[in-house]
């Protein structure tokens, strides 16, 4: 018997290396088969990491097939684990209350599998990095490109062409994505409130797909966790949040962990933090005027459709000067720079009281921009948070919640390591540089960079006379 079986959902079985068969159901295939959705082929999972684990190739394609099988196994689990809880807000939501319980049973199913489906849907080349140089090179917040808008944006044009908008699981999918994109957060409905932390949550099915895939497709187990135990005991808290049976406690902590492991072994791998200060500096160095041919307007449709990391290498090459073109092939040759050195910024508090971490990125471009041109053409830089272990987070302290016999506790509470409030920290930002080989071992050049850099950052968070 399949997965959905008994909600009369119709599937169609594809191979995946993590599931061994994704159920893709009938409702989905046209959505899949779409122009917009199939470009995700063609937009790497983990693009930057492939010049660290070079057998990193799969795509956002499949990691949103994984995300939207995982979402329809969470959701099956929720109906069987807190069947009570879920009929209960199922019956108030709009979209809901007219059917049957077996069919809003499906169409909860249904909407959590379209959420997992689309949430990616809006990612550009190069994924976070490109979003992450958009910080540095654009003043105003409006330009800066937030693949959650286009996400949304997509979601709703691509639901609308296939007829299924206006379907309760359609209409719930547009209704999460788009409090996803929003920072001024829109008021949800228990039962999408339910749905949004189901996708983006301290315990997710994003994380709970990529952590697998990516682990796998780099040749680590740092991302492992039991899938099947920790999806299989999740539950619906009072306040209706998702929380965890006591049996998927431990595989909770576990998905923290590998979080954190995969964090620092592969997202924030040395080597990947200079590839990503690499991209920065090179669109950087692009005219303002040329940067719409890099950077395209995402409302125009068939720059969106061909704005893949192919042609967005392509479109640095004949944007960019001399200069430019001579980075982008030593990136694509993979001629990388080496470590320098690193600078804390909770060593300066006052600068992130005065300033938010986007002003200091820019603030760092003038600091560059100021050295002799000896050395500032032979310098990168990147700001960056630290992954923290995962005992001192808020998700694990407080908001993952472990439900017993009625009673709710967070997770490191019900595991025994509870901290004290001023225990729990966030992860620090620090500031990575990074230097041409021939610097790399000229202590004196680098130590006189470092301390121009601090007298730079001194002067900075002192507060305006």
């Amino acid at each position: 018997m399949h997965l959905l079986e008994g909600w009369e959902i119709e599937t169609l079985p594809v191979r995946d290396p993590i599931y061994n068969f994704i159920e893709i159901p009938r409702e989905f295939i046209s959505l899949i088969d779409s122009e917009i959705f199939q470009r995700l082929r063609w937009i790497s999972q983990t693009p930057l990491e492939q010049l660290v684990y070079p057998s990193v190739a799969h795509s956002r394609f499949e990691h949103s097939l994984g995300t939207m099988y995982l979402a329809m196994i969470a959701a099956v689990s929720l109906i069987r684990n807190s069947p009570a809880r879920l009929e209960a807000i199922l019956k108030e939501d709009d979209a809901f209350r007219s059917l049957s319980p077996k069919e809003r049973e499906r169409q909860f199913i249904l909407s959590a599998g379209a959420i997992g489906l689309l949430h990616d849907l809006g990612h550009p080349p190069f994924s976070h990095a490109l979003e992450e140089a958009c910080e540095y090179i654009f003043e105003d917040e409006k330009h800066f490109y937030n693949h959650e808008i286009v996400s949304y944006y997509y979601a709703r044009i691509l639901l609308r062409q296939k007829k299924v908008k206006t379907t309760p699981w359609g209409e719930k999918a547009l209704s999460v994505l788009k409090n996803k994109k929003s920072k001024e957060k829109i008021k949800l409905s228990p039962v999408e409130n339910l749905l949004l932390t189901l996708i983006d949550g301290p315990i997710d099915v994003d994380k709970g797909d990529y952590l697998l895939r990516d682990s796998y497709h780099c040749g680590t187990t740092y991302g492992l966790y039991d899938r099947d135990r920790l999806w299989r005991n999740i539950i619906i808290t009072k306040d209706n949040q998702l929380g965890v049976h006591p049996k998927g406690a431990v595989e909770a902590w576990a998905l923290r962990i590998a979080r954190y492991r995969l964090g620092t072994g592969v997202y924030q791998h040395h080597t990947r933090n200079i590839i990503d200060a690499m991209l920065i500096d090179i669109l950087c160095g692009i005219e303002k005027e040329c940067l719409p041919l890099i950077i395209p307007d995402y409302r125009k449709k068939e720059k969106f459709l061909g704005w893949t990391e192919h042609t967005f290498l392509n479109a640095l090459m004949e944007a960019g000067d001399s200069r430019t073109r001579r980075k982008v092939e030593r990136l694509r040759k993979r001629e990388l720079y080496k470590r320098g050195f690193e600078i804390n910024l909770i060593e300066f508090p006052e600068l992130l009281i005065k300033e938010t971490v986007t002003q200091v990125k820019r603030d760092l471009l003038f600091w560059k921009d100021s050295l002799s041109s000896r050395v500032k053409d032979k310098i990168i830089f990147l700001v960056d948070r630290i992954p923290i272990p995962p005992v001192f987070e808020k998700e694990v302290q407080k908001e993952i919640i472990v439900e017993e016999n009625g009673n709710e506790k967070p997770l490191a509470e019900y595991l025994g390591f509870k901290l004290e409030e001023t225990q729990i920290v966030s992860c620090p930002w620090r500031i990575f540089i990074f230097v041409d080989k021939d610097l790399k071992d000229n202590k004196e050049i680098l130590e006189g960079i470092e301390k121009d850099l601090r007298e730079y950052l001194e002067k900075i968070s002192k507060p305006l006379s």
